[in-house]
């Protein structure tokens, strides 16, 4: 019977051998199956070359899958084309993830913009709110106002209202010299509320809405918060100029 430190150093030299990556257990190993703490051991080395031969199993599927994307778009059969949202002078963007820019019926796509000379500058510059009528044939950006409480990360919190998610929507901005939010009439051009609150996200039936310090947000998570105002640690205001 071997010891226990050779069996270990050729379990270790099995495992890193050019036979065990061809799935091959030494001859010599096998005579030594006698003990139950071999007989677990060599399991574990079975157990092992099974998870190895998996691993290679299915990352050449992948590879297939890959190959078998590539060869249907490449091949000119692809029936969904794939449409650019973008100007040569403007980064444009949404917003965060946890949001949808598409209205219910899925007619148009809401985007914000900013000049690519300015976007360095981040939010010291207005924001351009607007969307892209996706039933039209130019998908022309459509302006339809502005904002200076935006951030990198979430814009402007810019989405659909809930009630009405085809023509309205709401966004943060400045109401009264202090954050707030604004729900507007895309089809109009009216603003047909402002709220002295900025809002966060709202329920689906859109009577109620979240709001948080996005000042204190900024100072404690940069880029994911505003920073026209300063924060006020251990007081939420978000109606006051003066302690945001």
């Amino acid at each position: 019977m071997k010891s226990s430190v050779s069996i270990y150093l050729e379990y270790i030299y099995i495992c890193s051998s050019e036979h065990y990556k061809k799935g091959v257990i030494l001859p010599d190993f096998r005579k030594i199956q006698s003990s139950h703490s071999v007989k677990q051991l060599y399991k574990g080395i079975k157990f092992i070359r099974f998870l190895r031969q998996t691993k290679l199993l299915i990352v050449s599927n992948v590879f297939r899958i890959l190959s078998a994307f590539k060869s249907f778009f490449h091949s000119g059969t692809c029936r969904f084309p794939l449409i650019k949202f973008g100007d040569e002078f403007y980064h444009v963007f949404f917003g965060y993830y946890d949001m949808s820019p598409f209205s219910n019926d899925n007619s148009r796509l809401l985007a914000t913009r900013i000049p690519k000379e300015k976007l360095a500058a981040s939010s010291k510059f207005p924001l351009e709110i607007g969307f892209y009528n996706l039933q039209a044939a130019d998908l022309e950006y459509k302006r339809i106002g502005e904002t200076s409480t935006w951030c990198s990360q979430q814009g402007c919190r810019l989405q659909w209202y809930p009630s009405s998610s085809n023509r309205r929507i709401l966004y943060n901005c400045i109401v009264e010299e202090a954050y707030g939010c604004a729900i507007h009439d895309i089809e109009t051009g009216e603003v047909l509320r402002s709220i002295r609150r900025p809002v966060y996200t709202v329920s689906q039936d859109g009577r109620w809405g979240l709001s948080l310090n996005f000042s204190r947000l900024n100072r404690l998570r940069p880029g994911y918060g505003y920073s026209n105002f300063a924060s006020c640690a251990g007081r939420f205001s978000s109606h006051s100029a003066k302690c945001q």
